[in-house]
C-alpha cells in the first residue's frame, strides 16, 4: 500500500508541475482531481475500500465516459482532453452505495 500511495504521491507532484494547473478536492479529501486544459487526473483515496465507477458528461450533457474504478485503496485515472472542445465537463462518481459526487471541471484546448 506504500508503494500504492507513493507513486499517487509521484504522480500528482508531477502534473502540479505544469503550468495552469487547478486542483479540486472535496470536503472529506478523499477525492482530488488535478486539471488543466489538456488533462484531467482524478484519484480516490478509498479507505472503504468500495467499489466506484466514474461518469463523464460532455459540455452538453451527453455521456462520454462509463467506466469501473475498482475498489482498491488507491483508485484513479488520468483522462487526455487535448483535442476535447473547450468548456466544462461533469465528473460523477458513483459508489456501490449509490452515493454520488459530481465536479464540474473546466478543460479541452479546441475553442
Amino acid at each position: 500500500m506504500k508503494n500504492v500511495l507513493l507513486t499517487g504521491l509521484l504522480m500528482i507532484t508531477a502534473v502540479l508541475s505544469a503550468n495552469d494547473i487547478k486542483v479540486v478536492t472535496n470536503e472529506g479529501g478523499n477525492v482530488t482531481i488535478t486539471q488543466n486544459q489538456k488533462m484531467v487526473s482524478i484519484s480516490v483515496l478509498n479507505t472503504v475500500e468500495t467499489a466506484y465507477q466514474l461518469f463523464i458528461y460532455d459540455t452538453k450533457g451527453n455521456l462520454m465516459y462509463r467506466g469501473d474504478l475498482g475498489a482498491e485503496a488507491s483508485l484513479g485515472r488520468i483522462f487526455d482532453f487535448e483535442d476535447a472542445k473547450h468548456g466544462n465537463y461533469t465528473f460523477t462518481l458513483v459508489s456501490e452505495n449509490d452515493e454520488r459526487q459530481s465536479y464540474s471541471i473546466k478543460t479541452g484546448t479546441r475553442f
